[in-house]
């Protein structure tokens, strides 16, 4: 009799094992008659889950809020291959699933309060507001979000902002034709590799109590104001390359402090410092 309970014990633990093992993570494509839109995959998703979106146009905005897991890509992820020269880009990717919010208002893509979030391999245009927003509005904040190989034109406030998140990773995305490039409140995060031109104001701007963000490796074209202006706590922007038209190419604000410039490729015009305790060496 003892031995009873201790099996049925035993039962229930290895069932709660099995529900919780990655093994039960589904793939979701989109678009087919369960999921013909990518909303509707998104709403459907389960933590680990995948969701592949075929080429094609898809009219719609999404948002992904309060979940884990999830990884949102191209079916085919096209390589973001072109051309830099003399402060714009000469060739257009193509190949991407295509996020087109002309008929909505607001962001193309946001991203609220969310864990281990994969954004890749698409093309995002045509938003009055960001192309993807990434927000924190709780406790915890959204935090280790990856946003890679995307194209993103043709939107309002910014290619990507970030606002109150953490180890947020936006890596060789391709940017063009928004009031900013990237904007960040965020901590702890990587900005590497993207190409970013046309922006209005800035190519990337790190505000005002973000931190500890690396940016790295980025072409920056054509701004309005700046190619980068830092008004965090240090950040660190190492082997950008920035040119072409901007009132100063790289800015340290006065709020900055700590901030570390060093090894960039800077054409026409100097860093200006305005912060304190910045380390500026090294930038030709």
């Amino acid at each position: 009799m003892p031995k009873r309970p201790l099996r049925a014990l035993f039962i229930l633990t290895f069932a709660l094992i099995a529900v919780a093992s990655p093994s039960s993570a589904a793939v979701l494509e989109v678009p087919t008659l369960s999921y013909p839109t990518i909303q509707s995959a998104i709403d459907a998703a389960s933590p680990g889950d995948t969701i592949t979106v075929s080429p094609g146009t898809y009219f719609e905005t999404l948002t992904i809020q309060g979940m884990t897991d999830l990884s949102l890509v191209a079916a085919k992820i096209p390589s973001l291959v072109g051309a830099y020269s003399a402060g714009s880009f000469v060739t257009v990717p193509t190949g991407h699933p295509k996020i087109n919010g002309s008929f909505n208002s607001g962001s193309c893509v946001t991203i609220i309060d969310s864990f281990f979030i994969s954004i890749v391999g698409f093309e995002i245009e045509i938003c009055d507001d960001a192309g993807i927003d990434v927000i924190g509005t709780g406790n915890p904040l959204s935090q280790d979000i990856e946003i890679h190989g995307n194209y993103i034109h043709n939107v309002g406030t910014a290619g990507v902002r970030l606002d109150q998140v953490y180890r947020i990773r936006v890596t060789s995305n391709w940017i063009e034709n928004a009031d900013n490039g990237i904007t960040a409140l965020a901590k702890g995060s990587l900005f590497a590799d993207n190409h970013l031109n046309t922006a209005t104001n800035y190519g990337i701007h790190t505000l005002d109590k973000s931190g500890i963000n690396r940016v790295i490796g980025n072409s920056i074209g054509t701004s309005g104001i700046a190619g980068i202006l830092d008004d965090g706590q240090g950040n660190r922007f190492e082997r950008n390359t920035v040119s072409a038209n901007f009132t100063t190419n790289i800015e340290i604000g006065l709020t900055a402090s700590g901030s570390n410039v060093i090894g960039n490729a800077i054409f026409s015009v100097p860093v200006v410092n305005n912060g304190s305790g910045s380390d500026i060496a090294e930038n030709q």
